[in-house]
């Protein structure tokens, strides 16, 4: 719109003649009035002739312009359009002199009000300008149902835009879908098409604006839908209303009538808007159960209906379990803010000849309702593992690891990020069938009680944590690394354990009761610790600690750490295997092992080697050395009465010194592989055996060696009369 100001100046000249201009009192009486000029004779007008009415004030939208007129009139007939002197108060635009100050055009920039001043000798005109508010419009938000693996939909992005001040609405930018294509189509239409196979949401946010500097954000939510996508559409809430499932997608709605079945992959999420809680009254078994984002219901087990599914996963809303099993033949996933409450009967993950996750994320919730976790990992000429994957510490009540299989084959449970609390009990079940099943990694904290069968240990942890009294088991099994971190209370076997075998031992806290037989600790071709802190108590129980490493086809380097002494009753450090690898263990400086039985150390028959290094062993009874024995630096210190002392293969460890109250006996020859003999106190009796390559020989006090017709030989004698 055009806004013109004139200014029109007429000059009237009346020229008088005879006697008028003499006498003009004398004029007749039916002469009419001669024309006067008007009161103010500067006008602003509209149009460019001067015509119409004197402009003012008047109204613009942002960004209008309008192009003002002034006129000056000095009498009726004359009207000019005069250069005139433009004034604008206020920022609410630009005013733009145009033909020499005879008329202006105003732009409208700012809303607001103002006033233009127009001036011409002496006369003034005041126009009162208002500059109306733009508002934004409105982009207009839609939704949309699109079937899976569909050729897509036509989107009218403009349908529910609008504009407050009526400006015209157009499209700016259009940002792409997540998990589709959006195609212009032309005319503000885009075609919907999403990925293959892709079900759940997806959106494309847009922007418009009204070409006045005004924009608004819109967004198309897509609900990809498949027939077997939850809409309770039936209000009715239960899993068996076919009305309740999507059914086909026409015209952009879901038709209904069909049911999850044992073929089926069922989607749960926010298309249902209403009625979203599920009761699963009848027992399901389906290919997937997916809860997507943005699920905000519930669903829940009614009592006695099972589900199996071989795939869960939920990544928001909340699952409430009956008390009849679930079942999951593979993938077991917890993300967003799921919260999942278990059955009070038994969640079971099954896994074959594969790799399955168990997954908490970060945020998300599982409740184990006091129940069963089993994890379940079957294989046959295969592998397979489940890997259980914790965002933050999470608590199961009971929970069994069984595994079965054939052919050495290895079947695991995997431990990932934080660690996996039992509040109860926890079981590790193999087979007796050959197959090699063991923690792989991460840890497991227990609260009661452990028991295993035919397992391979790993490199993952049990860690006891229980402040009562806690109980283990074993049958034909070996147990991963055992850490004992118990702030009261003690561990001990259960009744018929005689024997266990883990992969390491630290005693942190608490009391460890060792098994009246043997308690082997060591690593399977990976190193090793037996460690029990000042604060923790280890009981040996009469039985025998067993350190061994398995390095066949591999090496290890493993500690013992006693911070002091350590009472035991036997002890056997070992290693076995097929091929000639080498392990060590060391004796942190300054502990002693107090070894009230009998010691051994290597083992017979095998090609592996152990040596032996650090600190120092006493041993109160017989002492034998075989074959996968090597050097070392470890003092070997014979303190009993009355011992027998035999060399059986292999090489000696390392210096031995002889502190006994009575006799040591040589129970075959003995060579010293040029370490040193020292004899603190009682009698050396060779028993007709030989002792040789000794590099010191020394005597102290009483002590002494009988030959009794064997021999003995020394690089050197260090103390005492040397025989």
């Amino acid at each position: 719109m055009l806004v013109f100001l004139f200014l029109v100046g007429c000059k009237l000249e009346t020229k008088l003649t005879g006697d008028f201009s003499k006498n003009p009192s004398s004029l007749p009486g039916d002469v009419p009035d001669a024309p006067q000029a008007p009161a103010e004779p500067l006008t602003i007008s509209l149009s460019s002739d001067g015509s119409g009415s004197n402009l003012s004030n008047f109204d613009l939208d942002l960004f209008e312009n309008l192009e003002i007129y002034a006129f000056y009139q000095s009498a009726p007939d004359e009207k000019i359009n005069v250069p005139v002197s433009w004034i604008l108060d206020g920022s609410i635009g630009n005013l733009n002199i145009q033909s020499g100050g005879k008329s202006a055009v105003f732009t409208a920039s700012q809303s607001g009000s103002g006033q233009i001043s127009v001036s011409y000798q002496g006369h003034t005109q005041i126009i009162q300008v208002t500059v109306n508010v733009n508002s934004p419009p409105t982009a207009g938000n839609q939704k949309a149902i699109v079937e899976v693996n569909s050729l897509g939909q036509d989107i009218n992005l403009l349908v529910n835009a609008s504009d407050p001040n009526g400006d015209t609405v157009v499209v700016e930018t259009v940002n792409a879908p997540s998990h589709g294509q959006f195609v212009d189509q032309g005319n503000n239409v885009y075609k919907y098409i999403p990925d293959a196979s892709y079900v759940g949401p997806d959106a494309i946010t847009f922007v418009v604006n009204d070409g006045k500097g005004e924009t608004a954000n819109g967004e198309i939510l897509f609900y990809v839908a498949s027939p077997l996508t939850w809409t309770g559409a039936a209000g009715s809430g239960v899993w068996s209303d076919t009305e309740n499932w999507c059914g086909s997608v026409v015209a952009g709605a879901c038709t209904g009538g069909v049911k999850p079945n044992s073929s089926s992959d069922v989607y749960i999420f926010s298309i249902c808007e209403n009625n979203c809680d599920i009761q699963v009254d009848e027992s399901v078994d389906v290919t997937s159960i997916q809860v997507l984002a943005d699920y905000e219901g519930q669903i829940t087990q009614n009592s006695g209906r099972t589900i199996t599914a071989t795939s869960y996963s939920q990544k928001s809303g909340s699952f409430v379990g009956g008390d009849s099993e679930i079942r999951i033949n593979g993938n077991f996933i917890l993300g967003g803010d799921a919260q999942f409450q278990s059955t009070t009967h038994r969640l079971f993950q099954y896994s074959s000849c594969k790799t399955s996750n168990f997954n908490v994320e970060n945020g998300a919730s599982f409740n184990h309702n006091n129940s069963l976790v089993e994890f379940y990992v079957y294989a046959n000429y295969c592998g397979a593992e489940i890997k259980v994957n914790l965002g933050q510490e999470t608590s199961f009540y009971n929970v069994i690891f069984r595994t079965n299989g054939h052919y050495s084959y290895t079947l695991n449970l995997d431990i990932l990020g934080q660690p996996l609390n039992v509040v109860n009990s926890y079981q590790q079940l193999g087979s007796d069938a050959g197959s090699n099943a063991g923690l792989k990694t991460g840890r497991i904290k227990i609260q009661k009680d452990f028991h295993m069968e035919y397992s391979s240990g790993g490199n993952g942890q049990i860690e006891f944590i229980g402040a009562a009294n806690q109980e283990y088991s074993a049958l034909g099994a070996r147990a991963p690394f055992v850490i004992v971190n118990k702030p009261s209370g003690t561990l001990s076997p259960a009744a018929g354990t005689s024997s266990v075998e883990a992969e390491g031992l630290v005693v942190s806290s608490g009391t460890f009761v060792a098994p009246t037989g043997t308690l082997t600790v060591g690593g399977f071709c990976r190193n090793s610790s037996f460690t029990v802190s000042p604060s923790a108590q280890f009981q040996h129980n009469n039985g025998t600690l067993r350190i061994r490493s398995y390095t066949s086809y591999c090496a290890s380097s493993s500690s013992i750490d006693v911070d002091g002494s350590l009472d035991l009753n036997n002890l056997i450090i070992t290693a076995d295997g097929y091929h000639a690898n080498s392990s060590s263990w060391t004796l942190q400086s300054g502990d002693e092992l107090n070894v009230l039985g009998n010691f051994a150390y290597g083992s017979a028959g095998s090609a592996s080697k152990i040596y032996l290094y650090g600190s120092t062993i006493n041993v109160e009874g017989d002492v034998d050395i075989y074959d996968t024995a090597r050097n070392g630096s470890t003092l070997i210190n014979l303190t009993g009465s009355n011992q027998v002392f035999r060399l059986n293969g292999g090489i000696m460890p390392g210096p031995f010194a002889i502190n006994s109250s009575g006799t040591v006996q040589a129970g075959t020859h003995l060579s010293f592989n040029s370490s040193s003999l020292t004899l603190q106190s009682g009698i050396f009796d060779l028993m007709g055996f030989s002792a040789s390559n000794i590099n010191s020989l020394s005597l102290y006090g009483t002590s002494s060696v009988n030959l009794n017709g064997g021999s003995i030989s020394y690089v050197s004698c260090g103390a005492g009369s040397c025989p």
